[in-house]
């Protein structure tokens, strides 16, 4: 006969079953590792080499960029240097005075290529990780008159008067004096071009 009552548990699984239900699982689990560290593998060395083409890239643009910006310095150097001994009439007087403002609109215009040159080159280097600075004495005084002098001209073609104010006394400074001096012209034409009418500037 059955016995009245139902057993209080359930009959308890036999030790060979539990196994294969563990071993099972366990290899499914350990399937799933090794896929996903198979796309894990997979996505870094893509990622290495996605990364390795673009720095090649970057230094192909950057080597294209600092070539182009060293053809292009040459003839403006060239262009700024002969128009600079045509102005102040190394070889003898001109003539009409119009070849003077010429002459003066030709060295203004090199000058804003040449700046925009090194503006370029710069750009280059620090993508690069190449960008140097020198650590001399620099003449703030002498900087500035340069400066000036080279957006004169601008500033007569715009109509625009300058009032420049430099100290005969200002100190040396330690720094880049190539650095300074681009800073420098930026500021000035940026000025020239903003303010139509007067620009001051004191040091």
């Amino acid at each position: 006969f059955p016995p009245p009552f139902p057993p209080p548990f359930p009959p308890p699984f036999p030790p060979l079953a539990i196994a294969c239900v563990f071993f099972r699982k366990t290899q499914l689990i350990t399937t799933t590792l090794g896929n996903n560290l198979t796309e894990i593998q997979a996505t870094q060395i893509a990622l290495k080499e996605a990364k390795e083409v673009a720095e090649q890239a970057s230094r192909a643009k950057s080597e294209f960029m600092a070539n182009m910006c060293h053809e292009l310095r040459t003839p403006l150097n060239s262009v700024i240097g002969f128009s600079s001994a045509m102005e102040v009439e190394t070889f003898g007087p001109l003539g009409d005075d119009h070849y003077r403002e010429y002459v003066g609109a030709v060295q203004d215009s090199g000058m804003h290529l040449l700046n925009l040159v090194n503006d370029i080159l710069d750009i280059a280097k620090i993508e690069a990780g190449e960008m140097e600075f020198e650590d001399t004495d620099v003449n703030v005084h002498d900087i500035f008159q340069a400066s000036a002098k080279i957006v004169a001209n601008r500033a007569v073609k715009g109509e625009v008067t300058m009032d420049l104010e430099i100290s005969e006394n200002a100190p040396y400074l330690r720094g880049d004096g190539l650095r300074l001096k681009q800073i420098l012209l930026n500021l000035l034409t940026n000025a020239i071009n903003s303010h139509p009418r007067r620009v001051r500037s004191r040091y």
